[in-house]
């Protein structure tokens, strides 16, 4: 098992937390952020996401980097945004020839997901992803589908965001970036889960900074996930962080608490863990 470099404190305890809110609704949370901003490429743990990020392309390639036929034009346009943001960055190994998805992927830590319109129906369809670190869903489950049919195993977020994000992503500027963060709690560092493991005697917290941005010239609606693990410890080092965690895990409806912690039995053991400790 290959863990994640551990990100530093205070990064993954950076404000706002995620979970700050309270457990008892989804929230979009987006707010907007700089265009230098667009990408996280500081930080302890760079160096051994792209590593890994390397490895499980190179080992499981099909199951973590598709595109369909017509995204070809969007994936170069991101390849350019991508390479001028990591141009300081030390330099990375690159296979000759891979997909420019692939290449994009492989120069930070961040994983992709890029929307274009279906002709069919006008709605924004992911057709094209480099997910490398994927929590608990494949890609190619999703490559596609629409935006609200890509979530629809996460419970409740049809009424509760399903619009709001789909009008968001539609009426999106490329001149305006758009950034939020989630979490969840997971049984070990692992970076690549695609599937669904249960919490023993590990816990770690699973925050992912994530953005939304059109690109100028395809139109297409680029979303990034930059993932932050850390033991759960960690929350230890900040008290006021530990006690709004517990309370979003107290607030979490029954089908989104098993979505973001798993089994029943996993809320109630870490809300005694974080009593406890």
């Amino acid at each position: 098992m290959v863990h994640a470099t551990v990100a530093g404190a205070e990064r993954l305890l950076r404000r706002p937390l995620p979970f700050a809110g309270g457990g008892a609704r989804h929230k979009v949370g987006l707010r907007p952020i700089d265009p230098e901003d667009w990408l996280e490429l500081t930080g302890d743990d760079v160096a051994g996401q792209l590593q890994e990020k390397g490895r499980v392309l190179d080992s499981h390639r099909g199951a973590v980097l598709a595109a369909l036929p017509g995204s070809q034009e969007a994936c170069l346009e991101l390849l350019e945004l991508v390479r001028d943001a990591a141009r300081d960055q030390p330099p990375v190994f690159v296979p000759a020839g891979c997909h420019p998805l692939e290449e994009a992927g492989r120069l930070v830590p961040e994983d992709f997901c890029v929307h274009l319109p279906d002709p069919d129906t006008g709605l924004l369809t992911l057709v094209a992803g480099c997910v490398a670190f994927p929590n608990r869903w494949t890609l190619a489950d999703k490559l596609g589908r629409a935006v609200t049919s890509v979530h629809a195993p996460v419970p409740d977020y049809a009424p509760q965001l399903g619009r709001p994000v789909e009008r968001l992503m539609d009426r999106l500027p490329s001149e305006r970036l758009m950034e939020r963060s989630n979490w969840g709690v997971v049984g070990d560092g692992e970076l690549f889960r695609p599937g669904w493991r249960g919490i023993g005697d590990e816990r770690w917290l699973r925050i992912e900074r994530q953005t939304l941005r059109r690109l100028p010239s395809s139109g297409a609606v680029v979303f990034t996930i930059r993932t932050l693990l850390a033991p759960l410890e960690i929350l230890l080092t900040d008290p006021e962080a530990a006690g709004l965690l517990a309370q979003a895990i107290r607030e979490l409806p029954e089908g989104v608490a098993g979505y973001k912690l798993g089994p029943p039995a996993a809320r109630q053991s870490l809300l005694e863990w974080l009593a406890a400790t």
